[in-house]
């Protein structure tokens, strides 16, 4: 009588594309291994997909980019599993979104693909004015906004209600969430009655 649900955020910034192609990977994994794709909430930096056809070296590579540009092949194709656009608000939003739905025989499944920072943050950007820019970076993909490790974890165990919540933090410092989802799921375990964590060296 239960149901499983999942939420994947492909993360923003420098090779964003890499989380792009891993995230909609896992989406298929999810999908195979019998999660329904309406219980599927995927996050990412644009509606799309690597294409397969893509050379990697292009990223890197004039010569090779040309070429491919020359036979008409992009670097991403579009992709209708994508639900929203990655971003700290988007987050928050479809966290709530997912616990409304969910009782406490239900599951939640959240895969974090993202540059993660030194001081407790996943890069999860936003797109910013050109007055707001700040460098070539930020004027080509947007501004890193950062989710902190505090609102992550308030927002994912502090509230709601759930039989287990799952998570695979796959970024740079994953293990320095832990000490923060401890503190708010120990706050919400009368709601939720498991919670594990698996993260990335």
């Amino acid at each position: 009588e239960h149901k499983h649900y999942a939420l994947i955020v492909s993360g923003f910034g420098r090779n964003d594309w890499v989380f792009l192609e891993g995230a909609n990977k896992m989406h298929q994994a999810l999908v195979n291994i019998g999660y329904s794709p309406e219980d599927i909430t995927f996050l990412a930096p644009i509606k799309g997909d690597l294409n397969p056809n893509w050379d990697r070296e292009a990223h890197f590579s004039e010569k090779v980019k040309k070429e491919m540009a020359d036979k008409n092949i992009s670097q991403f194709i579009s992709s209708s599993v994508v639900d929203g656009l990655t971003s700290p608000m988007n987050f928050r939003l479809s966290v709530e979104a997912i616990q409304a739905k969910m009782t406490d025989k239900d599951s939640l499944f959240v895969y974090m693909l993202a540059h993660g920072k030194k001081n407790r943050a996943f890069a999860l950007g936003e797109p910013v004015g050109k007055r707001q820019a700040m460098g070539a970076h930020d004027k080509i993909r947007g501004s890193s906004a950062s989710l902190t490790s505090k609102r992550f974890s308030q927002v994912l165990v502090g509230r709601g209600q759930a039989c287990e919540i799952m998570l695979l933090i796959d970024s740079c410092y994953s293990a320095v969430h832990n000490p923060k989802l401890k503190y708010y799921f120990e706050k919400n375990k009368d709601n939720v009655q498991r919670m594990q964590v698996a993260h990335s060296t």
